[in-house]
């Protein structure tokens, strides 16, 4: 005769509550293997298996309705689901990864201080920049231009080209902190602004002196950017920047 498993025993089996038992059993996502006439709910080995699986889908990130929707799929729409979620636990991993590293570096550099509010933002910037920037500018031609420029690219082909944009943007500003540290004036600096407007232009096509002075803009007032700009190099760095593209600007116009 098959085992069976009260509410009890398999909430203590997969380590969930009751309630979530019951649950899932009135929206028929698990469906006890007998119910005796007291109003009891017993569960087979099968009904243990499916609860595993739920809660490995939801560790996945997947809501209740998305789990009902895979025991319900083929092969290659189960598949197509967990790749999405594979990404985005990947994402989640490398957000961990980046939150593990700023503790690090504070620990080691900075112990008897409280961590800066600056730092606990600066981790993931970039991806709060892409939502801040879609927020702000979807209508402006300067956003629509950056959207169109990616919207041939797949998730992969994006994350590598963010990162080439990424080594192209610290060896410009390395550039610029080598100028700073030899005490150039501004005009010199300003010298460098056209390999920055190449950068710029590889993510935004149609960039312009208008867009300059909006990125001047961004770095002056932003300091997450200023982070970015300043981290190992001459503090204030940004400033120098700023003032080079200002100046850079007016000799164009």
């Amino acid at each position: 005769m098959k085992k069976l498993f009260t509410t009890k025993e398999v909430a203590e089996i997969v380590h969930i509550s009751k309630r979530t038992l019951h649950y899932y059993h009135d929206i028929e996502l698990v469906i006890p293997n007998h119910i005796e006439n007291n109003g009891y709910r017993l569960y087979d080995s099968d009904n243990i298996r499916k609860l595993q699986s739920i809660i490995f889908l939801k560790e996945l990130g997947l809501s209740l309705s998305q789990i009902e929707m895979y025991f319900e799929a083929n092969v290659q729409h189960k598949n197509n689901m967990l790749k999405a979620s594979y990404n985005n636990v990947k994402q989640q991993r490398d957000n961990l990864t980046n939150i593990l590293k700023c503790l690090d570096e504070h620990f080691k550099n900075t112990p008897q201080q409280a961590l800066q509010e600056e730092n606990i933002g600066a981790f993931n910037v970039e991806q709060q920049y892409m939502k801040e920037a879609q927020l702000k500018y979807a209508n402006t031609k300067y956003y629509q231009s950056f959207d169109q420029q990616r919207e041939g690219m797949n998730k992969r082909e994006r994350e590598q080209n963010n990162q080439q944009i990424k080594a192209q943007f610290d060896a410009f500003f390395d550039d610029v902190n080598s100028l700073v540290l030899k005490n150039k004036a501004t005009e010199d600096i300003a010298k460098l602004i056209p390999k920055l407007e190449a950068i710029l232009t590889q993510q935004v096509p149609n960039c312009d002196d208008q867009f300059l002075i909006y990125i001047a803009q961004t770095y002056d007032n932003d300091v997450r950017f200023q982070q970015t700009i300043n981290k190992n190099r001459v503090e204030n760095l940004h400033e120098y920047l700023v003032a080079a593209i200002k100046y850079y600007v007016q000799q164009q116009g």
